[in-house]
């Protein structure tokens, strides 16, 4: 009896998982790491030169720019392999776009575009452009991951 049980509850479980309504989970983010010409980590806390700190991330809201929050940690910041990464991540807008502006120490703006499909239970980053120049497709690139030489 106790077998039955299990069986009947491993089957509803399994059967839960593969409806159509479940949701899908996947990044909206782009991860930067960011080097200079020789190839050195820019973002190291201890050796690199550009503190994540001061590099301020704009989303463009409803034609406003709209400064992220800090506490929501965008843009985020960690060890991504052998070298730091910055992370910036869209917000899904309605009409499929979003547009972030990163701005860097020096003063310098570059802008990053996503195309973002969204559906009632899933939200997901299909591709994501740097200054113009497609960096990620979600149809041929596993990693959202860009290299940026300053």
């Amino acid at each position: 009896m106790k077998n039955l049980f299990v069986f009947i509850l491993t089957s509803v479980l399994f059967s839960a998982c593969t409806q159509n309504d479940c949701c899908t989970v996947k990044s909206t983010g782009l991860d930067i790491y960011v080097l200079n010409s020789k190839g050195e980590d820019l973002l190291h806390p201890e050796t690199g030169t550009i503190r994540h700190e001061s590099i301020l991330l704009h989303h463009a809201v409803d034609g406003e720019l709209v400064m992220s929050r800090r506490d929501r940690n965008n843009p985020s910041f960690g060890l991504y392999g052998e070298n730091y990464a910055l992370g910036v991540f869209a917000l899904g807008s309605s009409s499929g776009i979003d547009t972030m502006y990163i701005t860097w120490p020096d003063l310098a703006v570059d802008t990053v575009l996503a195309e973002i499909e969204k559906d009632k239970n899933s939200t997901i980053a299909r591709k994501f452009w740097y200054n113009g120049e497609l960096v990620f497709d979600g149809e041929i690139d596993e990693l959202a991951l860009h290299t940026l030489v300053k």
